[in-house]
């Protein structure tokens, strides 16, 4: 009588070695340093161009109902009638969230005037607008052009009243922040440190 004898080569069912797993893992935590912070530092810079725009333009709009009104805009309501000079708010770059209805609508301020309705509870950016009259001009923040695409160079007199908007950014703790800024003579946005 014949019987058959089934021989098993070896070990089949052999799973990974410790150093194979070992190899493994470093890989993936050498793409996860790599990939990250790059992935990071683009929500970074999305959360600020999405959170400036809306705002940028919520100003905007509400300071051209401010100028159909009094035929001016609003930089400073303590020196009404021409409104003239700058209002910040928060009084310093936030770094963490915080909820400007609360923050920056107290009763009689600028904010409150141009009756400014942001478009998120929570924001992470300082604004600032500075707004004159007619006859005067303006230099933009450092680092940024002016309407004829000069840097760090005054606008000229204007003949017209005009503001301009600025924002300060810490989306991420960095050393320095990103900076937004648009003026009512150049309705682009300039973008400075973005991501930082």
């Amino acid at each position: 009588m014949l019987r058959w004898r089934i021989v098993r080569q070896g070990n089949a069912e052999r799973g990974f070695t410790l150093i194979e797993l070992m190899v493994v893992v470093a890989i993936v935590a050498l793409l996860a340093i790599v990939v990250v912070p790059s992935f990071m530092s683009s929500a970074t810079k999305s959360k600020a161009r999405t959170e400036t725009a809306a705002m940028f333009s919520e100003i905007a709009a509400k300071q051209a109902q401010f100028y159909a009104e009094k035929q001016r805009y609003m930089g400073a309501l303590g020196t009404a009638p021409n409104y003239n000079g700058t209002t910040t708010c928060p009084t310093a770059v936030p770094s963490a969230d915080y909820n400007f209805t609360t923050g920056c609508m107290a009763s009689s301020n600028e904010w409150t005037n141009l009756r400014i309705a942001p478009t998120e509870s929570a924001l992470r950016c300082q604004y600032t607008i500075t707004a004159n009259v007619a006859g005067t001009g303006f230099t933009p923040p450092t680092g940024f052009k002016n309407s004829q695409q000069q840097l760090n160079t005054a606008e000229p007199t204007l003949a017209s009243s005009w503001f301009y908007i600025h924002a300060k950014c810490d989306h991420g703790g960095g050393t320095g922040y990103s900076e937004y800024f648009q003026s009512s003579v150049d309705r682009l946005i300039q973008k400075k440190n973005e991501g930082n």
